[in-house]
């Protein structure tokens, strides 16, 4: 799932944020030992809570960095699911990349500014 959620007609102005979100996320994709951590998390509910008291102090001291920006949520679904979301928001524009243990990865992004309005 990808959305960038902005309406036609588009002007110059949107492209950098799509170019961003995509950014964003190649970013945190591209981190060491992600794959390990997510599989760590799968299989230890403890892991998890520890993430959830503090997720910041937790993904940094396993290698994953993230824009001053962000904000982690860590949510346990039903059935043992459980989800890990990285809201980053720049500007008007927020990226949002998670991972839920059922689905895999998702990511959307979305302008945070006001529609324009005729005239202007």
């Amino acid at each position: 799932m990808c959305w960038f959620m902005r309406t036609l007609p588009l002007i110059d102005d949107d492209i950098a944020p799509m170019i961003r979100g995509h950014e964003v996320t190649l970013e945190l994709a591209r981190t060491q030992g992600l794959t390990q951590l997510l599989n760590d998390l799968h299989t230890s509910t403890d892991l998890r809570a520890q993430m959830k008291t503090d997720p910041y102090s937790y993904l940094q001291s396993r290698g994953v960095s993230f824009p001053s920006n962000a904000s982690v949520t860590v949510r346990e679904l039903e059935a043992d699911g459980w989800e890990i979301e990285i809201k980053i928001v720049e500007g008007l524009y927020s990226y949002i990349n998670g991972f839920n243990n059922e689905k895999g990865f998702y990511r959307i992004q979305g302008p945070q500014r006001p529609t324009r309005t005729s005239g202007s």
